[in-house]
């Protein structure tokens, strides 16, 4: 192994030790805390409420859609994303697994896997796949999805 490619697998090294002390640093009370902002997200969904909804973004929020579509940038671009006019969308069903929780500082993550079903005009549509979502601490304390990514499982 060349001294490049040894100073190469150092600098991953550290960085991973460092990635799993951060995850398993996170105190107890932001864990809980995350959680609790992924179930909200979820909630709202089954609640079929909007503003409790769009309440768990950041003002600044990204979403990042399945298949490499463009990003949507924004409260008010996620708000015309999600409820397009036409005829309104419903979610019939929605279950989501929070397989990794952790935090930095101000900002934390989720990553696990959800469950979709949803009807738009007429046609009910199933997905199961992965998600991410990042947050970051508001000055009230309350955790917001600041980027939020998916993907769907392969058929």
């Amino acid at each position: 192994m060349g001294m490049k490619s040894q100073r190469a697998a150092a600098m991953l090294l550290t960085a991973l030790v460092s990635a799993v002390t951060a995850t398993a640093a996170l105190p107890q009370t932001d864990a809980v805390a995350i959680r609790r902002a992924c179930d909200a997200y979820v909630s709202a969904w089954l609640a079929d409420d909007r503003s409790a909804v769009l309440a768990t973004l950041a003002d600044d929020a990204v979403l990042l859609p399945a298949h490499g579509r463009p990003a949507v940038v924004g409260k008010p671009a996620i708000e015309a994303f999600w409820w397009p006019p036409g005829p309104p969308a419903t979610v019939d069903a929605f279950s989501s697994t929070v397989d990794e929780v952790g935090a930095e500082g101000g900002v934390g993550w989720a990553r696990g896997s959800f469950a979709l079903t949803f009807t738009y005009g007429g046609a009910t549509t199933s997905q199961r796949g992965t998600y991410l979502m990042l947050f970051r601490r508001a000055a009230d304390g309350a955790w917001r999805i600041t980027h939020r990514m998916w993907d769907d499982a392969l058929r």
